[in-house]
């Protein structure tokens, strides 16, 4: 690498950077290794200006904009080469080997380019926050592109595609209260986004999801799922995207794009604090809006008795048990045959849109007066709860609503609710 910056500031108001760089890494291949990246950026300080200053309620306001490109090489080591495997090829006795990988000469950086403008603000020295708007957008995505069999793989990592992200960044942090012993103040934080790739050499199903240009990176692509039949309680989805006629056959269905997805229409946190004299009361609340959550182990676990004993769960004592029950799970069999467990279907996807108080701290101070007396100078005795209130728009939902980024779940370790207490001295 090398790498050049230069910062310049006029008066103290106006401001304005640069950067640029030059990067090669042997995690490409041998045609496309070195990528060339920079940025820049101005800023003006409002409040240094007379006719900002002078109003005498703003206590800080800044106007900034920047401009760049960065590059990704988030990938193995050895993507780009072709490789040989000589473990677990043995024949007869003998050792044997065969193509590991197949390379691509021509894989490089993957680039972004982003765009930001923001205000930052301060008033009656009571209130902070920003506003932004950012624009954000991939070119040469490495993604793994599914590829032909007869190739004897299943897959190609590739530079394939653009993807665009943007939206709308808002922190406001507020001292409602501060009088005396008693202080309140509160602050949040919320992010809209839009996802949308923009381009793409060719459309791929990926797991559940359909990588399709104009549409959002994390679109399920399912089978839907149309509840349960009351007269025999056979499993429905429906035939096609019209969702105007069902069938118990998974012959007769297509997947199609339902308009859900893993990316959030929104997500954020708010907090809040107040002190009184030794005791406070922090909280901390976290969000996501819209997300949808799909459960991979659950065409298994919930399989309706088709892999009985492992299909057993407390869904169980809803299902259908004769003609004309209304719910939404099938009819259990031993070794079920009817396919009602069927994958890459909405039967299993659920909506993560959830509320959670992530973290309650209360606590006392001792009166300094009182731990100077044991040598003490200081002493705190606090409870703190995590994860111990959340709020879900689904119903029962019995999935943890916090989930990574696909929002495919197989299976994690929850989020744990823990109360702990304690006591910190200081000498």
């Amino acid at each position: 690498s090398i790498f050049g910056r230069v910062n310049y500031n006029f008066k103290e108001k106006y401001y304005l950077s640069g950067s640029i760089r030059r990067d090669g890494s042997s995690r490409f291949g041998i045609n496309n290794r070195y990528g060339t990246f920079w940025s820049a950026g101005v800023s003006w300080r409002l409040d240094q200006e007379d006719f900002i200053s002078n109003l005498g309620v703003i206590d800080a306001l800044k106007l900034r904009a920047s401009y760049g490109v960065t590059g990704n090489a988030e990938i193995g080591n050895y993507a780009a080469i072709p490789t040989f495997s000589f473990s677990g090829f043995e024949y007869d006795g003998q050792p044997g080997g065969a193509p590991g990988n197949i390379g691509n000469v021509d894989l490089t950086w993957e680039k972004s380019t982003s765009f930001n403008i923001g205000l930052d603000f301060g008033l009656f020295n009571r209130i902070s926050g920003t506003v932004e708007y950012f624009n954000r957008e991939a070119d040469d995505l490495l993604l793994n592109v599914p590829i032909s069999r007869t190739t004897g793989f299943g897959s190609l990592l590739q530079n394939f595609g653009a993807l665009r992200n943007s939206g709308l960044e808002l922190t406001l942090d507020a001292a409602i209260i501060n009088s005396g012993d008693f202080r309140w103040s509160v602050g949040g934080n919320i992010t809209f986004i839009k996802n949308r790739i923009t381009r793409l050499d060719e459309e791929f199903i990926s797991g559940t999801k359909l990588r399709r240009e104009g549409e959002d990176y994390q679109s399920y692509y399912l089978y839907e799922w149309a509840g349960v039949d009351p007269a025999n309680g056979d499993p429905l989805w429906y035939t096609d995207s019209t969702m105007t006629e069902t069938s118990n056959d998974p012959n007769n269905i297509e997947r199609f794009l339902n308009g859900k997805s893993a990316s959030p229409d929104f997500f954020g946190g708010f907090n809040t604090n107040l002190r009184w004299r030794g005791f406070t009361i922090d909280a901390q609340f976290v969000t996501s809006w819209d997300n949808w959550l799909y459960d991979a182990t659950a065409w298994v676990l919930q399989g309706d008795g088709r892999f009985t004993p492992r299909s057993q769960t407390n869904l169980v004592l809803r299902r259908w048990q004769k003609p004309g029950d209304v719910t939404d799970v099938p009819r259990f069999a031993w070794g079920n045959t009817s396919s009602s467990n069927l994958r890459n279907s909405t039967r299993w996807l659920h909506d993560g849109t959830h509320i959670r108080l992530r973290n309650l701290t209360v606590a006392y101070n001792l009166p300094t007066s009182l731990v100077s007396q044991v040598g003490l100078s200081s002493a705190r005795i606090y409870f703190r709860g995590i994860n111990m209130w959340t709020w879900t728009r689904e119903k029962d939902l019995y999935l943890d609503p916090e989930a990574a980024f696909s929002g495919v779940i197989n299976s994690p370790v929850p989020n744990l609710k823990t109360i702990s207490g304690g006591i910190d001295i200081g000498f």
